[in-house]
């Protein structure tokens, strides 16, 4: 099972992201697939997780890869993370 969360804007710069990718992918459902977490990420070093690899629902292999990102589960500095539920594998 992974889970799914809902990533919410707070700085212009994530909310122009979220708009790129709604623009890009019309399928896009606004949840994301969390992939991966970890303790630490290299770039940024001293701040501990958990960080999330999201990744958009609904998108291709492609735009997966474009709009895959690092997320920090509590206290990421563009988004806001909210648990969304869970998928079956």
């Amino acid at each position: 099972m992974n889970s799914q969360v809902i990533l919410t804007a707070k700085t212009h710069r994530a909310k122009n992201r979220l708009r790129e990718l709604a623009a890009r992918v019309p399928a896009w459902t606004g949840r994301w697939e969390v992939t991966a977490e970890r303790r630490c990420v290299a770039f940024s070093p001293g701040v501990a997780g958990p960080w999330l690899m999201v990744e958009p629902e609904g998108a291709s292999e492609q735009d997966r890869d474009v709009y895959a990102r690092w997320v920090h589960e509590h206290s990421d500095k563009d988004f806001s993370v909210t648990a969304a539920g869970t998928i079956s594998a």
